[in-house]
């Protein structure tokens, strides 16, 4: 009788539904989960490859506004040139650019293992301002 030999196939279907319950900031990590489920990580890692457990990454996502928006545009336009043979950018032969390049202290992308069909949080922010923050400065500009 083929099939009938080896360790027989448990029901993790309790365990996925106690998944639900357990918030996402606690199951942020495979170790974290099994922590809450009570069981090993090995458990968590077979509920993954089997499918029936999602890892999914999420980032704060930026809240623009319609301002935001409209400003954007505004200075898109702003290096347009219109002419009689049409319309092209400027050259910014004169247009120093710099650069400014910050570094959170905190991680801004978060890991959350779901449920197929769970609803992952959306994580906005109008600023990061309170996370710690690193900045590098850079200008470039064409060589005379």
């Amino acid at each position: 009788m083929p099939g009938a030999a080896g360790r027989k196939k448990k029901d993790r279907q309790a365990l996925l539904a106690h998944i639900t319950t357990i918030p996402f900031r606690r199951r942020m990590t495979q170790q974290c989960l099994a922590d809450e489920l009570g069981v090993a990580r090995s458990v968590v890692w077979d509920a993954i490859a089997q499918g029936q457990l999602l890892r999914h990454t999420n980032t704060i996502h930026p809240l623009l506004t319609k301002e935001n928006k409209h400003a954007r545009i505004r200075h898109a336009l702003r290096h347009v040139v219109h002419g009689s043979d049409g319309s092209h950018f400027s050259p910014t032969y004169n247009v120093v650019h710099v650069d400014e390049k910050w570094f959170n202290e905190d991680t801004n992308k978060r890991v959350f293992y779901v449920l197929p069909g769970e609803t992952v949080p959306h994580r906005e922010r109008k600023s990061k301002r309170f996370i710690g923050k690193t900045i590098f400065l850079a200008a470039i500009a064409r060589p005379k």
